[in-house]
């Protein structure tokens, strides 16, 4: 429990730090790679609603915090989207990068455009039509190539400090592997 907690503050440290690291390009309308976004999902698809919860609460402060987002906005959005997703859970392959580039690009198209219509209806924010389009889709493609990343760094972190087994599949019978 404890370790799951330390696990989930480091995640969002680090999707923190990747999202100020990563450049942002006009070309792409300022675009970044929704790094906490994916550590949402990562819990949505491995953990239960709780720690789902705790996961989009924690990463959308984080996300407001590094943004002009009014504070509480992106942990609406992101705990709704992850437990929209954590309803998939028992339905997919989580260890997918299909899966999770799936899921990443889907949920950043929905998030951006929630955001961008809460921030429209405050008078927070307005684009050009051609800029949000280019905006929203170039964050969805980067959320493809992002989510899978941050699901084998999450899972590798996760079977590290033991939350989590090493498992693979032999002849159809999944095993742990010994240590």
């Amino acid at each position: 429990m404890i370790m799951n907690a330390i696990v989930m503050l480091v995640l969002v440290f680090g999707g923190v730090w990747a999202q100020v690291l990563f450049p942002a390009f006009a070309p792409i309308g300022q675009a970044k790679p929704p790094f906490l976004l994916a550590i949402v999902l990562y819990y949505a698809l491995t953990r239960s609603p709780n720690t789902t919860l705790c996961a989009g609460f924690l990463a959308g402060m984080a996300h407001d915090v590094m943004t002009a987002v009014p504070l509480g906005y992106s942990s609406l959005v992101f705990v709704v989207v992850g437990v929209v997703v954590g309803r998939f859970r028992n339905l997919v392959l989580s260890e997918s990068r299909l899966t999770a580039g799936f899921f990443g690009c889907v949920a950043s198209l929905v998030t951006q455009l929630v955001l961008y219509a809460i921030l429209l209806r405050s008078g927070a924010v307005w684009w050009p039509v051609g800029r949000l389009v280019v905006r929203i889709l170039a964050g969805a493609a980067l959320a493809a190539v992002a989510t899978p990343l941050t699901f084998m760094a999450a899972r590798r972190f996760d079977q590290w400090v033991g939350n989590s087994e090493v498992r693979e599949i032999i002849d159809g019978i999944e095993q742990p592997i010994g240590r």
